[in-house]
């Protein structure tokens, strides 16, 4: 067996074994991460890890038709452009982020135009590009949404400063 498909199926397994881990380790508790439900004793933990399985057969198949392909490179002038898709997509996903396109009717329903930006990356410079692009950028704009909305929120809202003031006093000091 080639060394470089060794490594693939290697990295696969890994990536099977952390998802089992975070399974069951934050399955133990029964307490939500967020809005991660990881319990594991629900009926669906089978299926869970069924299409995690489904998911890395296809990255493996991905790869097999592909191994050969010069797109998959990566040298300094993708790592540029890498950083470069990832700053306009961040920038511009905060900037269209929120109620700027309101779409009648359909209240789940959010047009972001900044999401050509990662999908030019990748077809202008490869497609590991366009990933990079479009998960760092998004991971980002997730992080940047939170610290503006946390800091407005607190900032400009003095009665919630209080009551989670209070909620922390009463946390730490019981009611009074």
């Amino acid at each position: 067996m080639d060394k470089k498909l060794t490594n693939v199926l290697i990295s696969l397994l890994v990536i099977l074994a952390i998802f089992g881990i975070i399974m069951f380790v934050f399955g133990a508790s029964k307490n939500n991460i967020g809005p991660f439900n990881f319990q594991v004793d629900q009926p669906t933990l089978v299926l869970r890890f069924v299409f995690v399985l489904l998911g890395l057969l296809i990255a493996f198949a991905v790869y097999l038709f592909t191994k050969d392909n010069k797109a998959w490179e990566v040298g300094t002038r993708q790592v540029v452009w890498m950083a470069i898709g990832a700053a306009l997509y961040a920038i511009f996903s905060f900037l269209f982020n929120g109620t700027v396109f309101v779409v009648p009717s359909l209240s789940q329903v959010a047009l972001r135009p900044a999401i050509a930006i990662p999908m030019f990356f990748g077809y202008a410079f490869g497609p590991v590009v366009g990933f990079f692009s479009g998960a760092v950028g998004n991971i980002y704009r997730q992080f940047s949404a939170v610290m503006a909305s946390s800091i407005a929120f607190s900032a400009f809202n003095p009665s919630a400063t209080k009551a989670s003031i209070e909620a922390c006093d009463t946390v730490a000091f019981g009611p009074s």
